[in-house]
């Protein structure tokens, strides 16, 4: 919850900082949800969307943009302006896993985004059977 309040935070300083300080935001700001509707991520993008529409006098609309793994909707985001309207909900699969899953990546996420909160972090965990003779490793 705490990462949810810092993200409405930026948001709220975003508008205070932007060339037309005025003027942002001056539109509804879309974030672009690479899930389907449903499910765990949507569930926090959803949160997301209503903490800062609670913080902002302009509304935030989910647009959900699944498939592809995540790339669909990340490249609607890559191809609008980078005016702070269009924010990618971006998640492991399509910035830590998708530039290793494929011969050649559609984006490069460190160069391609520019971060502006975390909202959670994922848990992952390696299960074996109990026969198998391995122990854990310390982290």
């Amino acid at each position: 919850m705490r990462t949810l309040a810092v993200l409405g935070l930026w948001i709220v300083a975003l508008a205070a900082s932007h060339q037309s300080t005025a003027q942002y935001p001056n539109r509804p700001i879309r974030l672009v949800i690479p899930f389907p509707g449903g499910g765990g991520p949507v569930g926090v993008s959803v949160r997301v969307v209503q903490m800062i529409n609670g913080s902002i006098r302009q509304q935030v609309v989910a647009d959900n943009r699944p498939g592809a793994d995540g790339v669909i909707a990340a490249e609607i985001v890559l191809k609008s302006s980078p005016d702070g309207y269009t924010l990618f909900f971006g998640t492991n699969t399509a910035m830590s896993a998708l530039p290793h899953m494929r011969k050649v990546a559609p984006f490069d996420p460190v160069t391609a985004f520019a971060p502006v909160a975390m909202i959670g972090r994922y848990t992952f965990f390696l299960y074996v059977h109990p026969t198998l003779p391995v122990k854990s490793e310390p982290s």
